[in-house]
This record gives C-alpha cells, structure tokens and sequence, in this order.
C-alpha cells in the first residue's frame, strides 16, 4: 500500500512540474555517477608512472580530435 502511494505521488509530481522532476533526476544520476567513480577509481599500484589516472572524459567533440600518449611526444 505504501509503495502504491508512493508511486502515485511520484507520477503526480512527475505531472505537475516535469522540468524540477527531471532536473532532479539528473542530479539524482550525475550525484550516483560520481559516487561510483569515487568507488571504483583504481588505486595506485605504487609502480612507477602509475601516479596518473588512466581515464579520459569526454564532454563534447568537435572538429578534428587528436589523441597523444602521455609518454609520447608525437
């Protein structure tokens, strides 16, 4: 009974103010999506080189893109 109204609720909301719901929900996920690369980041192996973080994030792409190696210079 209490999930049934607490669905209700949610959809009524969702009806109501569709931009705070779904504001809210990219908050919710961006939030949910740090915690877990907070969490899974890798640890530092104590190897030397390793103090960098191998992970690229991308946000937006445009024109020609170009990719070098850390330990390149080409």
């Amino acid at each position: 009974m209490i999930v049934a109204v607490l669905g209700l609720l949610a959809i009524g909301l969702r009806l109501a103010f569709p931009d705070f719901t779904q504001n809210s929900v990219k908050a919710a996920t961006n939030l949910f999506t740090n915690l877990l690369e907070r969490i899974a980041a890798p640890v530092d192996s104590g190897k030397p080189g390793s103090g960098t973080s191998q992970q690229a994030h991308i946000t937006a792409l445009d024109g020609t893109v170009r990719i070098k190696k850390a330990s390149s210079n080409t």
